[in-house]
């Protein structure tokens, strides 16, 4: 059976959750938080494929109030496709990202105070952090610049292992909205070319890392 777009657990309008100890095999986000989740920790978890944990989609609908706030992750390996987290997307990745589908011009709605700490990676084949404003259902591109989806206080501490590409981190934010308060430290993992990148477009005081290249 196919495994595409089987996500492990999203969530919607919820509040203090705990996810421990699970081990996930699947297609697509191992764990997909969205629109008012708050209050989340999320540790001792091993992924496999699929795309990592994703903040979003969230905050592509006009006039809607939307938030993913208060997220810890702590201790997740991930081995094999994406990326490890995300901040906020539509595509799917197999790391820790933020995922802001292609957010609405008017949309009120933000994502604050979030941590991944001891992350362990293997062979992922994008970056190990990623923030994306303007990817689409259809995975077209848009609106990359006009979002007002806020994304701020993000922080990835401790991360090991490999990726099969050159990428460390892709931020991408909102020229309208830019991300403050993003940083990463003690990130050493290895990719595929001698000086990896990390590529930025509208940070504000990022720390702990140089942006390389443009995203």
């Amino acid at each position: 059976a196919s495994t595409i777009n089987t996500d492990g657990v999203d969530t919607f309008y919820s509040n203090n959750i705990t996810i421990r100890n699970w081990s996930v095999t699947n297609g697509d986000d191992q764990i997909s938080l969205k629109a008012n989740t708050s209050n989340v920790v999320i540790e001792n978890c091993h992924f496999y494929k699929g795309n990592g944990i994703a903040i979003g989609s969230i905050g592509q609908y006009l006039g809607e109030y939307e938030f993913v706030a208060n997220v810890t992750a702590n201790n997740v390996t991930k081995a094999t496709r994406q990326m490890v987290a995300a901040a906020a997307s539509a595509t799917s990745t197999t790391s820790v990202s933020v995922l802001a589908l292609h957010p609405s011009d008017g949309a009120l709605t933000f994502t604050c105070r979030t941590a991944f700490t001891n992350l362990t990676v293997s062979n992922i084949t994008q970056a190990v952090a990623a923030i994306s404003q303007c990817a689409t259902y259809i995975n077209a591109t848009g609106g990359c610049d006009t979002s007002r989806f806020q994304i701020s206080n993000i922080t990835w501490a401790g991360a090991t292992g490999t990726v099969a590409n050159k990428y460390i981190a892709q931020f991408q934010c909102s020229g309208v909205a830019p991300c403050p308060g993003i940083s990463m430290s003690d990130i050493d993992v290895q990719t595929n070319v001698s000086s990896p990148v990390i590529t930025c477009s509208n940070l504000v005081d990022p720390t702990g890392f140089d942006c390389t290249d443009a995203a």
